[in-house]
């Protein structure tokens, strides 16, 4: 059946992941600054990190009534029941977690139907970014061992990222 032809739920169109290391400079020479003290405690520091921003995956808006089957719903044991598209699910949305979806665009299955009034996965999820960073220094203690300083954040912005539509939908 030409309905269940879709985007797989795990098809991510756009995914972009970079890596870095920057060295951050030192205050040799400069000036009253450049000095043993503030020498060893502001020379040789790293950021690094990894960055990743990627689309969301594809989804089926679905439903269920408790108590109920397939066969209750639509009249057909042969699908699982879609909710009906009579519109597009994205007009009039916003970034909002509570407004990513417009209800007017569903409706309930009618009976008799196969259960396929709707495409599979014709939906994305939201986006995501993610930021993990290091900020670390090697102090050298003797020829061969040195000491390292290290500090870690995963998603360093500490931002939600609401990965799912979260709108009930009501018939």
């Amino acid at each position: 059946v030409l309905a269940n032809y879709g985007p797989c739920g795990y098809d991510i169109r756009q995914n972009l992941t970079f890596n870095y290391v920057y060295n951050i400079p030192g205050v040799t020479g400069h000036g009253s600054l450049d000095n043993p003290i503030t020498r060893g405690i502001l020379n040789d520091w790293q950021v690094s990190g990894i960055t990743t921003y990627r689309t969301g995956t594809p989804f089926s808006p679905g439903f269920s009534v408790s108590g109920y089957d397939n066969f209750s719903l639509t009249g057909s044991g042969a699908f699982g029941a879609r909710v009906k598209l009579v519109g597009v699910p994205t007009q009039g949305t916003s970034d909002s977690p509570y407004n990513r979806l417009d209800a007017a665009a569903f409706a309930p299955p009618t009976r008799p139907s196969l259960g396929i009034e709707a495409p599979v996965n014709y939906v994305n999820k939201p986006g995501q970014s993610n930021w993990d960073m290091s900020l670390q220094t090697n102090i050298p203690i003797k020829e061969k061992a040195h000491l390292q300083l290290r500090m870690d954040a995963f998603n360093i912005f500490n931002h939600n990222q609401f990965s799912g539509v979260n709108r009930p939908i009501n018939f």
